[in-house]
């Protein structure tokens, strides 16, 4: 029996999900949902060659290309695998790549923390009125910019270039592998200074943090620009 490969979203987020040469760093993507019951990943464009895994329905998978009736599908190892055009459904067009909009910057972000001091965390929450969790505050401050993000916090994780630890810039968001867990369970987005913001539990809520301290860095498990929004 074929061995599967891993899976583009089981986010071991220890190796970049884009590659870093400049070539590459357009290839933003955009987030497809898996329309058929079972979707096959092929390893080329062609139903007799290897397959890399099989979908289910509803999985969102990250397109970076078009060709005929093949999407090519990001890999984590940076590869391609190729699915069914008809099997996957690309039209809503959710990226982490806007046009022209304003950057954002150190004070402005900081000044967020301020604005939105009294706003409580809530896991599931999406309203700053009774409350939001960590990926929907971050969703919100990027959909002011014109921005839209996904929901989750693993799925934000899949748009938008790699950033390294060592090379953040305000604006860029930063996400957390908390409690040993193999995959992203928190999110923030990055004000400079070793500081960034984010809508931190239910004690809390909205605040800044270090992320230089060894809670969060040891934790960090991917940050994501958006070429657009971040200078």
């Amino acid at each position: 029996m074929r061995k599967s490969l891993p899976l583009i979203l089981i986010l071991l987020l220890s190796a970049p999900l884009f590659a870093q040469n400049e070539k590459e760093e357009q290839r933003l993507g955009v987030l497809g949902v898996v329309t058929a019951k079972t979707a096959r990943i092929y390893v080329d464009k062609s139903t007799d060659s290897g397959v890399y895994f099989t979908a289910s329905e509803k999985r969102k998978l990250l397109v970076v290309e078009r060709a005929g009736e093949w999407c090519g599908i990001l890999m984590k190892n940076d590869s391609l695998g190729w699915i069914k055009s008809k099997d996957i459904d690309v039209s809503a067009k959710i990226m982490a790549a806007g046009g022209k909009v304003k950057p954002f910057v150190s004070a402005e972000l900081t000044a967020l923390a301020e604005k939105y001091k009294d706003v409580p965390y809530v896991y599931g929450g999406t309203s700053p009125e009774t409350g939001m969790d960590c990926s929907a505050f971050v969703r919100m401050i990027y959909a002011d910019r014109g921005i839209e993000l996904p929901r989750s916090s693993r799925d934000q994780a899949l748009v938008g270039e790699s950033v390294a630890f060592d090379d953040l810039m305000p604006g860029d968001r930063v996400y957390f592998a908390f409690r040993g867990s193999s995959v992203i369970n928190h999110a923030g987005i990055y004000c400079g200074g070793g500081i960034f913001l984010h809508c931190s539990n239910a004690k809390y809520g909205v605040k800044l943090d270090k992320i230089t301290d060894g809670t969060y860095k040891n934790a960090f498990a991917a940050g994501r620009r958006d070429i657009a929004a971040s200078r």
